[in-house]
């Protein structure tokens, strides 16, 4: 036993002796803070230790790995106390109270059945985010949403106790969004990550999907007991879920979701709680966006379903005050429940650039918009920036002007809003797989972005398997130019 992490440093341990064969070493820890019985982490083999050379004042950081991946581990090390060191302070500041422990371990294990898992002042992660050759930028992003992930625990599962399981999903979700927009927010220097908002809107494709099928359920349910608890998470609980706290955040703005989560953390660090105390300090700030928060509750948490919305438009109108209407409905008739949808509309000119309105689109199948037509727009897109969990069709006009001028749009998340716009009209049946698959391979050519062309390949290669074989050859020929390799 080389090396042995309790939730102390070192100068805490009471006392160490050897038992009187010499065979085994023994620590006693001091008293600490009450911690529950399950979060308390004994870790032991054969790991080498890295220090983290921080400046005064930082919380201490040691990294943990097996001794034969040492030389493998230097190399990333630097990234890693990057990403947990910023982290922290991103959280310290939006959830106004400081990191609660006197230092944070990282250690590394081999065959971990999961990407993460946070105890206080230590969090265990696979073995197989040491790697050992250079990886895309997609690896080390997914593995900073790890860390940040984890450390937002430490806030939502370590400050503030779930009282029972019901609430669980709510401090998976609430990590799950936090942790994407902490690396949104901060500058990591080390390593270039991928587009995190592109990762979030990937993220929330199993949520979609689920959630549009007959064995869809509310994201909040009753959990009777522990059985029942490990099949609770999917992607609606997880997905949807994150994607529902990003919503009620750009509802009520990030300064007073942020002051919300402050009052909280402040008013209940320490203790156990249920999902209605954080909704309490979070209700009050709805009335100054004149919505009913318990109509809010109803329609996001307690009903199951989603859905989609259209614009409808004339794009010759050019007067001044022109009218567009979002249409509104739900993805599953069975499941009629109409919602509030705190969106952006975009308005794309000729040029590729974009103009945009916040709009909150009402709980009903019509919203009208207000828009100035003089500007000549070529096109909309409803839920521009990704804000609320929402399916979203194109109109006709729309769908002609991204198919011959995608490429102008610069934004690499607008890109992927659109192509998923369309895949959806897919999927619904209102545009054939061979139109969709023509739209790909005339935009493909000419997309930057790796993440979209491996992720639209995917796609293409869940379609029928006659169709695929009809576009075999210009597949190969996009991805040969574009220097990947495919086999269909």
């Amino acid at each position: 036993m080389q090396t042995i992490s309790g939730h102390q440093p070192a100068e805490f341990v009471k006392e160490q002796f050897r038992n009187v064969e010499g065979l085994y070493q023994f620590w006693v820890f001091k008293d600490t803070k009450p911690l529950p019985t399950y979060q308390f982490t004994l870790i032991a083999g054969q790991y080498c230790a890295i220090q983290f050379n921080g400046e005064p004042g930082d919380v201490p950081q040691t990294l943990y790995c097996r001794e034969s991946l040492r030389e493998h581990f230097l190399k990333m090390k630097d990234f890693v106390f990057e990403v947990t060191k910023k982290s922290m302070q991103f959280f310290e500041k939006f959830f106004g109270v400081k990191y609660q422990f006197n230092k944070y371990d990282s250690v590394f294990v081999p065959e971990f059945n999961q990407e993460g898992m946070k105890t206080p002042a230590c969090t265990i992660m696979n073995d197989l985010y040491v790697f050992k050759e250079e990886k895309p930028a997609t690896s080390y992003t997914q593995q900073a949403l790890t860390v940040a992930n984890q450390m937002a625990h430490h806030w939502l599962n370590d400050l503030v106790k779930v009282n029972w399981w019901n609430d669980l999903w709510l401090t998976e979700s609430f990590a799950d969004f936090i942790s994407h927009y902490c690396l949104e927010n901060i500058q990591i220097q080390s390593i270039k990550l991928s587009n995190i908002a592109v990762m979030f809107n990937q993220h929330k494709g199993q949520g979609y999907l689920e959630d549009q099928m007959i064995t869809t359920h509310p994201m909040a349910d009753e959990v009777i007991n522990t059985d029942v608890a490990e099949n609770i998470f999917d992607g609606i609980t997880t997905s949807k879920g994150a994607s529902t706290v990003k919503q009620l955040m750009c509802i009520l703005g990030p300064q007073k979701f942020s002051e919300a989560c402050r009052q909280y953390f402040q008013k209940l660090g320490g203790q156990k709680a249920v999902l209605q105390d954080l909704f309490n300090h979070l209700s009050s700030r709805f009335k100054n966006k004149n919505l009913n928060f318990q109509q809010w509750k109803q329609q996001w948490i307690e009903a199951a379903g989603m859905n989609e919305i259209e614009p409808e438009w004339n794009q010759a109108n050019r007067d001044i005050n022109s009218q567009l209407v979002i249409r509104q409905r739900a993805a599953l008739p069975q499941l009629p429940t109409l919602r509030y949808h705190q969106i952006k509309v975009g308005f794309f000119k000729e040029d590729g650039g974009i103009d945009y309105q916040d709009v909150l689109v009402k709980a009903q199948e019509e919203t009208v918009v207000t828009y100035d037509g003089s500007k000549g727009y070529k096109a909309v897109l409803l839920n521009y920036e990704d804000q609320s969990f929402v399916k979203v069709l194109l109109d006709q006009t729309s769908t002609l002007y991204f198919s011959q001028n995608l490429q102008s749009v610069k934004d690499l998340l607008t890109r992927t809003l659109i192509y998923r716009a369309l895949f959806d009209s897919v999927r619904d049946g209102k545009i054939c797989s061979e139109e969709y698959v023509d739209f790909l391979l005339n935009q493909l050519p000419n997309e930057e972005s790796d993440e979209i062309l491996i992720l639209k390949m995917q796609l293409i290669q869940r379609l029928q398997q006659s169709n695929l074989l009809y576009y075999q050859i210009q597949i190969q020929e996009v991805f040969i130019q574009k220097s990947f390799c495919i086999h269909c």
